[in-house]
């Protein structure tokens, strides 16, 4: 007989899911459970923050984001590594991955390497945003932590949507009224100052997110979410209400949580309150301009007693009720019952006051296509079909939410009028440089009609989006054109009459554009497996309560899919961050029912650990690689920024500092036309000059004197007001004193560029610059070093992004600026046929423009008329190459007025 060999005990296999929420975990105290919850903590203040800070104008802060979600990502990854924690919902975290993979793939191809760069760092961060969701948010506690964040974040933007518009927004008009300077280098009016007059005239909500179509991308999120808890918390209510909870099981709170909860609770109440009230009515639009309210006056007795005293008071002792009665599970049901229909009553308020049409219109299709599917699932439709049918309605639930928001396009804003308004003087000293007409702006702004609403103009403008689009894909259509590049190359396929944009507002349309038909294909894949799979877990979900909650999460998720196609939600950070998020969490809620009836332990998972921590190495150096790819370039726009935590990357910085020195480095026949001293305002004066014995030592800084117009000037030891001015009184030597400063900043500029040596846009502001100084400069070996500079920056402009016809005739203008101080009249040929090509390739990269072709023909014209003077001063008469050129030069021009005429029509 074999003798038996004994063994020792088996080890044990591993939980399936150890972060779940089984039986004896449920039962641990509130707080252990929530500190076993480190991923959905560390969303919260993500989640909070995220709306706030608007990725569109600070693109580089989008990336304090990125590595927080990398870090959140990495904990989730660290687990898999060691332990070989299972990842969820594989295919669909695979199709992203790849999609990932492919936009990054377009860095070799790209037109922009800056731009595909950065974009690379934005997606990555949804990725891992979506990774870290699906598979560090397991439990009931977990995806409770994130819901909260995400109301707590909806409530938050909605709050600040409704003060924005109604207080804020009117103070931004006065403000650019009284003073242009904040027009052009606070809010980019530099770019395009009248469409930006004319979006800021128009009465829009957009809240913090910048745009109203982004506003109405995170509501229709939103509202069905928030609809979606409330119905629940309504639900819960009544059951509470018709099955109270024993005494023994009530929960009921200690004195002492008692007390600091209503203490904690008045306190924070009175703080909302006292903030809202106070800017409410301290900013009030009135015609005319805006007229501050002092709140202490006995006229406002009334709002402060109910909002900041009685209100935080009557709701602190029904915290007080509550806990007495229940506990925290009483307070919390009474909460989310008292705030959750406030809240969808002002969220589809401030859907309506974005009067995006294409928003609205999504999320209506969106929730009759999902009732209608329910109602056929009730029907038993779904069932007689089979499980082949939830991919079928689930396609066709997609394709008819597409098709349906094709039919709408976004309120059509109103066209600019041509009415100056009256010269606002922001001193009594003589008017600012750089001054522009604010047009018809006033206070109040322009509120939207019926007829505004019933036009197609809009419409009209994204079909020439869509067709130019698809120019750029077919032209392009397998590797694209590099991601963030659709801008960059959009004026290369414009026909005449065509909008100008930088998104395509199709983000589908955009994604094949600069991905190509791979990147097209894996990320259409992603968003309809999600579809597919949201749909199917929708249907098969029995339990009311959490039926509901994937429906908020669905629906949303399906109207968010269907204004992309008519706008940008996908390339508007913020908005991608919270669609993303959603995604991940319908993935976590629908997963939950089973693991929480799965077996504790699993003999597969364990044979399968190997395999998923190779997976988890290669994808902690994904992550390892982007927080790098982000640090780079976070570095070189920190310097740029002088040191600005927030707002980097925004250029408000280099646009002040250039727009003091336009001020100090006039052009010659500017000073010598002047007939008054120029002045600039002390609050224009940024820090390109900080010490102040440098400006004394070329002007001085004066006040308003006693008598009316009159000005005094300021003693050395005065301190300086905000509403001074600093005068200049001799320019020669303003620029002795301040071009070393300026020096140090372009010194500054070519040290952040060196850290990151592919950004264009640093390159053209190097080239500003020295165009600037050599204009202002008088002849000598400074000017002439300016203008060499300025030539070897705009050639590197145009190599890092070839296809930009605005750097084209930056270098087009810079070479004739070398020529000119050449005395060789070969080199100086040679230079200026090297300028006229790039006017010409100007042209030919943006060949609908009537104003680049008249540039280049009007380039055309005076190198011809050089050329005919030249010949007459040598042989008396012209020569047939500049009459060849100047002929030429009017057809270019009478074509360029074609086109303008072409446009206006448009």
């Amino acid at each position: 007989m074999a003798k038996i060999k004994k063994r020792g005990p088996a080890p044990a296999p591993l939980p399936v899911h150890p972060e779940a929420d089984g039986p004896g975990r449920a039962a641990d105290p509130l707080w252990r459970r929530v500190l076993r919850e480190p991923i959905a903590l560390g969303l919260v203040p993500l989640i909070l923050a995220r709306p706030l800070l608007d990725g569109a104008t600070w693109p580089t802060d989008n990336f304090y984001f990125v590595w927080a979600i990398l870090l959140l990502a990495c904990v989730f990854l660290a687990r898999m590594l060691m332990r070989g924690a299972e990842p969820r919902l594989k295919l669909a975290t695979l199709l992203l991955g790849c999609f990932w993979l492919a936009g990054l793939m377009t860095l070799a191809t790209t037109v922009q390497y800056s731009a595909s760069y950065r974009s690379a760092v934005i997606w990555a961060g949804h990725f891992f945003l979506f990774l870290a969701v699906v598979n560090g948010v397991r439990s009931r506690t977990g995806i409770t932590i994130v819901v909260t964040a995400v109301i707590a974040s909806f409530l938050t933007e909605t709050l600040y949507s409704f003060i924005h518009f109604n207080y804020i927004l009117p103070m931004m008009r006065q403000m650019v009224m009284s003073d242009s300077y904040v027009l052009q280098t606070r809010l980019g009016g530099n770019a395009d100052t009248a469409q930006l007059i004319h979006r800021l005239q128009t009465n829009r909500a957009s809240g913090s997110l910048l745009f109203p179509n982004a506003l109405a991308g995170f509501l229709i999120l939103a509202i069905p979410i928030t609809v979606a808890e409330m119905v629940q918390s309504f639900r819960a209510f009544a059951r509470r209400r018709q099955q109270p909870v024993a005494p023994e099981r009530s929960g009921e709170a200690s004195p002492l949580a008692v007390t600091l909860t209503v203490s904690l609770t008045w306190l924070a109440l009175v703080c909302i309150t006292y903030f809202t009230v106070t800017l409410v009515l301290s900013m009030r639009a009135v015609a005319g301009g805006l007229k501050v309210i002092a709140w202490a006056n006995s006229a406002n007795w009334l709002p402060f007693a109910v909002f900041v005293v009685i209100a935080p008071v009557a709701l602190a002792g029904g915290a007080a009720v509550a806990l007495k009665r229940g506990g925290f599970p009483c307070l919390w049901l009474w909460t989310r019952v008292g705030v959750l229909p406030v809240l969808a009553v002002g969220e589809v308020w401030m859907l309506w006051l974005t009067y995006s049409r294409g928003g609205m219109l999504a999320l209506v299709m969106a929730v009759v296509l999902v009732a209608a599917v329910l109602a056929g699932a009730r029907r038993g439709f779904l069932r007689r079909r089979g499980a082949k049918a939830v991919p079928s309605a689930a396609l066709l639930l997609l394709l008819a939410v597409v098709l349906a928001a094709f039919l709408a396009a976004d309120t059509p804003a109103p066209a600019p009028t041509t009415q100056a308004a009256p010269a606002q003087a922001a001193l009594a000293a003589p008017a600012q440089p750089g001054q522009v007409d604010t047009g018809d702006l006033t206070p109040q702004g322009r509120d939207m009609t019926v007829s505004d609403l019933a036009s197609g103009a809009t419409f009209r403008l994204r079909l020439s989006y869509w067709r130019t689009g698809i120019y750029m894909a077919l032209d392009n259509f397998w590797t694209g054109v590099g991601w963030g590049n659709f801008g960059e190359c959009y004026p290369n396929y414009r026909p005449a009459g065509a909008g100008a944009v930088t998104v395509a507002h199709n983000d589908y349309l955009q994604v094949l554009c600069e991905t190509g038909i791979l990147g097209f294909a894996l990320f259409c894949s992603f968003w309809l497996y999600m579809a597919w799979w949201g749909l199917k877990r929708v249907l098969s979900e029995q339990d009311p309560t959490r039926r509901w909650e994937l429906l908020g999460l669905y629906t949303g998720l399906l109207a968010v899919l269907a204004h992309s196609v008519i706008d940008f939600d996908f390339y508007d950070p913020s908005v991608a961050f919270f669609a993303f998020l959603a995604a991940g969490l319908l993935v976590s809620l629908g997963l939950l029912k089973e693991e929480e009836s799965a077996p504790a332990t699993s003999a597969a998972l364990v044979k399968r650990r190997s395999i998923y921590q190779l997976v988890a190495l290669p994808l902690l150096l994904m992550a390892a690689l982007v927080a790098g790819m982000a640090f780079r370039v976070y570095l070189s726009d920190f310097i740029k920024s002088r040191g600005e935590f927030l707002g980097v990357g925004d250029d408000n910085t280099m646009e002040t500092f250039f727009y003091e020195a336009k001020f100090f480095f006039p052009p010659p026949e500017e000073t010598e036309k002047a007939t008054k001293p120029r002045a600039i305002a002390v609050t224009h004066l940024s820090d390109l000059v900080p010490l102040r014995s440098a400006l004394e030592a070329a002007g001085s800084f004066q006040v308003a004197g006693s008598k009316p117009g009159t000005m005094r000037r300021l003693r050395p030891d005065e301190p300086i007001p905000r509403d001074a001015a600093f005068v200049v009184s001799d320019f020669e030597k303003a620029k002795q004193h301040i071009l070393p400063f300026a020096d140090a900043w372009l010194a500054q500029l070519k040290d952040a560029d060196t850290i990151f040596p592919y950004d264009a846009k640093l390159a053209a502001e190097l080239v500003k610059w020295y165009d600037l100084l050599s204009r202002s400069l008088p002849d000598g070996e400074t000017r002439r070093r300016c203008v060499l500079d300025s030539v070897t920056w705009a050639q590197e402009t145009v190599r890092r992004s070839p296809r930009e016809f605005g750097y084209r005739l930056m270098l087009g203008q810079a070479l004739w600026m070398r020529a000119n101080i050449e005395t060789d009249s070969t080199t100086w040929r040679r230079i200026m046929d090297n300028g006229l090509a790039e006017f010409k390739t100007a042209a030919e990269l943006f060949p609908s423009s009537g104003n680049v072709l008249r540039q280049y023909g009007n380039a055309k014209r005076n190198y011809g008329r050089t050329l005919r003077k030249a010949a007459q001063n040598a042989t008396g008469k012209s020569s047939p190459e500049a009459e060849q050129m100047c002929t030429e030069a009017w057809q270019l021009i009478r074509r360029a007025g074609e086109l303008e005429t072409a446009e206006l029509q448009f």
